[in-house]
């Protein structure tokens, strides 16, 4: 005999909490006045911060000097123009430590939502990889295989993507 299944009674509200804050992927809400309205748990560890600390106030309270960066022009364009960006951008923490993020940012009726993804493992693998051109291209010099190694180094330059794209 099946069983028949009664509905959990979950509000939206907490339904988009849980899903949020279980998700990998850092999630921001910040309205036109540059205030936090909604961040979850991920984007909080990314941001070395906690989710009660920037909830309700501004980007440029919570990190001062971000209205002075590159970073801070493409979110303006997203809100201003009501457009769309996919980036990278590499975050300078206060203590001086850094990471990278993937950023997709969004506009919406009255701010802009952003979504990131840590990649700072990658970026430093790629960085990895460059160093590895520069020993090739060094070795190249004193090489009579200088085609192979221009070839092979083609090939690694095309790996890279671009770092913003406008969607």
């Amino acid at each position: 005999m099946a069983q028949s299944l009664e509905p959990i009674p979950v509000s939206q509200d907490d339904l988009l909490h849980q899903v949020f804050d279980q998700s990998t992927a850092g999630f921001q809400v910040i309205d036109s006045n540059w205030r936090y309205l909604f961040v979850n748990e991920t984007v909080a560890k990314q941001g070395k911060s906690e989710v009660q600390r920037l909830v309700g106030h501004t980007m440029m309270e919570m990190y001062p000097g971000i209205d002075k960066t590159p970073l801070f022009g493409y979110l303006k364009k997203c809100m201003d123009q009501k457009t769309s960006i996919r980036m990278d951008n590499e975050f300078i923490y206060p203590d001086g430590t850094r990471g990278w993020f993937q950023l997709f940012i969004h506009s919406w009726s009255d701010g802009i939502m952003i979504f990131s993804i840590d990649i700072t493992d990658r970026k430093l693998a790629e960085a990895e990889m460059s160093e590895k051109i520069e020993e090739l291209e060094k070795s190249a010099k004193s090489s009579e295989d200088k085609k192979g190694i221009s070839e092979l180094k083609a090939t690694l330059l095309k790996i890279r993507k671009p770092q913003i794209e406008v969607i």
